[in-house]
C-alpha cells in the first residue's frame, strides 16, 4: 500500500491449535485516512473490503476522520473511552522537555487499560461479535498507529 501505513493481512498466521487464519479477510493498519486511489482500488478489488473498524478515541476520529468508501461499512469502537482526556494530557506532556515520563510504563498501562476497562471490553466484544455476524466479509481494523 502506498498511503495506508502499517498495513498487513493477518491471514496466514498459524493458530495454537494448528489451523491457519484465512487470508485476505482480517486486515490491520494505522489511520484509515487520505488514501490513494490505488490503495482504495486494492482494498476493494483485491481484498473485497466490507468493514472498517476504528479503535481510535473520539478526539482522534474528530481530528482525522476515516476515509469514506462506498460499499464499506464504518464502525467506531472506542477502546479508550473515558480515558480520552488523560491520554490527551499524556500526549501533550510527551513534547514538554521539562516533564519526565516513563514511556514503557505508559505504554504497558495504556494497553492493559484498553483490554481491561469497561470501554475496552465492550469495544473488543463488539469487534469479535462482528466476525460472527458477518462471516467471510473482509474487515480492516485500525487505530492511529496500527500497532495494537
Amino acid at each position: 500500500m502506498e498511503s495506508l501505513e502499517n498495513f498487513r493481512d493477518i491471514g496466514g498466521i498459524k493458530t495454537i491449535d494448528g489451523r491457519t487464519v484465512i487470508e485476505k479477510q482480517f486486515l490491520r493498519s494505522a489511520e484509515f485516512a487520505n488514501l490513494s486511489k490505488s490503495d482504495i482500488s486494492e482494498l476493494l478489488n483485491v481484498f473485497d473490503l466490507k468493514w472498517d473498524i476504528d479503535f481510535r478515541s473520539a478526539l482522534e476520529v474528530k481530528q482525522v476522520p476515516d476515509e469514506v468508501i462506498e460499499g464499506v461499512t464504518y464502525e467506531h469502537l472506542d477502546v479508550i473511552g473515558a480515558k480520552n482526556d488523560q491520554a490527551a494530557a499524556v500526549q501533550a506532556n510527551m513534547t514538554n522537555p521539562d516533564v519526565k515520563l516513563d514511556g514503557k510504563k505508559i505504554m504497558i498501562e495504556g494497553y492493559e487499560e484498553m483490554v481491561s476497562s469497561e470501554f475496552g471490553r465492550k469495544a473488543y466484544s463488539e469487534f469479535l461479535t462482528g466476525f460472527l455476524t458477518h462471516p467471510n466479509e473482509t474487515t480492516l481494523f485500525h487505530c492511529t498507529g496500527g500497532k495494537e
